[in-house]
């Protein structure tokens, strides 16, 4: 085996075995469809060859078995019946499992037996077809979880050439800028006064802006991934778990072609894949769709799981928190008399208990939901819930990046805090007549409205100073008590508005900061080591002096107040 070409082997190879589900899936429905056939032929042709060339040849072997009976189909001496198309099937599932063992240096499996199996369909499409059985577990087949797990992540992503010239040219350009500008310091160190020329470097600091602002948008385009890359492994999964449950469902996809970044990508498949099984288990009774929808909204892109078929039995779900004491009698009655009125609240039950009456491999547990909000909420977005009308519809909303983001930093005592642009409504100065007390919480009055009040230096443990002494408790009473005025960035409706501990607030949340420094483009790095387990953080970005600053997750953040 060639190691230099084994990388561009494995991403062909993943395509075309996408490809030959692809076909079989549209196989299935209509086995006499030509097209469909040609294309599942050129497919194991192509991987035959390139498995031959790798020297991989129990791969190779078993696409060119797989050849034959598409021939025969082809030549129309027969029909690909359904246990035919069920073989083929566990022929993609073995070439999938040969290549993660590829990719991980291990032996290919041993396809002898499935090859077989396609010499026996290839020549019987007749009665001894029933008689054929499944390959044993080795194959994904026989157990539709197995192939449902976690997606890998995208190990390379195709670039246009144009993009390519347009960021070799502006690194060429930097460079010419680079040389510039120590041309500058240099004539500079020359003179006498030891002074720089003040407009010389102003050109410079505009051209380096210009080019790293265009720098920017190109790597970020560069680093866009179609939805097509998670959503393309959705069909095979929704049709094996629909077939273990004796279920027909119509599985429709829309939007794949929209672009995200490739962490976004690599981090939604999981939730994607919860919504999924979620929906074949509780939203179909035995016939009904299921629905992916993607659709890009400004600076968001928004992506729908929609079940049609059977709503949420709301009534369920309030009676099973009740009964496992994550309400109370009185809200039971509340939420039971005000079901149409409280769908923020009770969806939000949704992600603490399972109306599953059986756990199964697919559902049951009451944790599926609950990963889903918490993935979603800590790349910076949010999830609805609608049902009505036999039909179930799961909203979601992500930003198109997380690499470089518009944020708010913001200073608390000594320290400097990010806060994305997205999380945030507004800034206000609030006068000390417009702060009131409820039990342990401030409410900060904002035109007409009540907003819950975090200060942010209390929340942190941050002492306030003065002189270079820290104040004691008795002093930061007294200093705030003799403030005239709190600045506060106001988060938000949706943010706020899932958090459980500040009830149904839609007014959004009140973060108490000592001053407003400026709207940056920053760059997110993430949280590494022990901090990375730290609620209420995004990440870590260096500010323009050198020094790190905390980016905050204002979501999480709430949740765990």
């Amino acid at each position: 085996m060639n190691d230099k070409y084994k990388k561009l082997f494995i991403s062909e190879a993943e395509e075309k075995i996408a490809a030959l589900n692809t076909a079989f899936l549209g196989l299935e429905k209509k086995p006499g469809n030509s097209a469909l056939v040609n294309d599942a032929m050129r497919a194991a042709h192509t991987l035959k060859s390139s498995s031959a060339a790798m020297n991989f040849m129990e791969m190779s072997h078993l696409c060119h078995a797989m050849e034959n009976v598409l021939e025969e189909a082809r030549a129309k001496k027969q029909t690909l019946t359904p246990q035919n198309i069920e073989v083929l099937f566990q022929s993609v599932d073995m070439l999938s499992i040969s290549l993660d063992n590829i990719k991980k240096n291990k032996n290919e499996m041993d396809t002898k037996e499935l090859i077989e199996k396609l010499h026996s369909a290839q020549n019987d499409a007749g009665p001894n077809a029933e008689k054929r059985g499944k390959i044993p577990c080795q194959s994904a087949s026989d157990s539709a979880s197995v192939r449902v797990g976690a997606l890998a992540p995208i190990e390379s992503i195709k670039v246009d050439i144009d993009t390519l010239d347009k960021l070799m040219n502006l690194t060429e350009e930097l460079l010419v800028e680079r040389m510039r500008l120590s041309e500058i310091v240099r004539i500079g160190k020359e003179k006498l006064d030891k002074k720089l020329d003040v407009a010389e470097c102003e050109g410079s600091s505009e051209a380096f802006n210009r080019l790293i602002s265009e720098l920017q948008l190109n790597v970020t385009q560069a680093r866009m991934v179609p939805l097509e890359q998670i959503f393309e492994r959705f069909p095979r999964m929704v049709r094996d778990l629909a077939h273990s449950q004796e279920k027909q469902i119509d599985f429709q996809i829309t939007g794949q072609n929209i672009e995200l970044d490739r962490t976004v990508i690599d981090r939604i498949g999981e939730p994607l894949i919860h919504l999924l099984r979620n929906a074949i288990d509780h939203g179909i009774e035995k016939v009904g769709n299921i629905k992916l929808n993607a659709m890009r909204e400004r600076d968001k892109v928004i992506i729908e799981v929609i079940n049609e078929g059977k709503s949420i039995d709301w009534q369920k779900v309030i009676e099973t928190a009740f009964a496992r004491g994550i309400i109370d009698k009185i809200t039971r009655e509340k939420y039971l008399k005000n079901i149409g009125n409280w769908e923020l609240e009770i969806g939000n039950l949704l992600y603490r208990v399972s109306t599953k009456d059986k756990v199964t491999e697919i559902s049951g547990r009451g944790v599926g939901l609950i990963i889903v909000k918490s993935v979603i909420e800590s790349l910076g977005g949010r999830v609805q819930i609608e049902s009505n009308n036999n039909e179930t519809k799961f909203i979601l909303s992500l930003p198109l990046t997380l690499a470089i983001i518009q944020a708010l930093l913001v200073r608390v005592t000594d320290q400097t805090f990010a806060i994305p642009f997205v999380q945030i409504d507004r800034s206000v100065r609030i006068s000390k007549q417009n702060i009131k007390k409820a039990f342990d919480q401030e409410i900060a009055v904002v035109e007409d409205e009540d907003i819950p009040m975090i200060r942010l230096d209390k929340l942190f443990g941050i002492a306030k100073k003065r002189a270079g002494l820290f104040l004691s408790e008795e002093e930061v009473l007294l200093k705030i008590s003799q403030t005239q005025a709190e600045l506060m960035v106001i988060t938000k409706r949706e943010q706020s508005a899932t958090s459980q501990n500040f009830g149904n607030s839609n007014a959004g949340i009140g973060l108490i900061v000592d001053e407003l420094l400026s709207k940056q483009d920053i760059v997110v790095k993430p949280l590494k080591g022990m901090i990375k387990k730290t609620k209420g953080f995004a990440g870590i970005t260096l500010l323009g002096d050198g020094k790190p600053a905390m980016i905050l997750d204002v979501t999480t953040l709430l949740n765990n107040l």
